[in-house]
């Protein structure tokens, strides 16, 4: 959900999360284009994926120090 409550879906409705996910989140990864055109594979979709996933477990966890 957005941080108004409404599901992004409803406010992008062209944006198909699953595609655009490398795009939205670290567009060095690739391209709009190059999903779109078959320059790469749903394979490479997933290893995206899965390196956006990686990334976001090894970032450090912050400590809130304002308890």
């Amino acid at each position: 959900e957005f941080e108004s409550g409404e599901d992004l879906t409803v406010l992008f409705p062209d944006i198909k999360y699953f595609l655009h996910r490398p795009v939205i989140e670290d567009s060095s990864l690739c391209r709009l284009h190059e999903l779109q055109d078959g320059t790469y594979s749903i394979i490479d979709l997933l290893t995206f994926h899965d390196i956006l996933d990686l990334r976001k477990k090894l970032q450090p966890v912050e400590e809130d120090n304002n308890v």
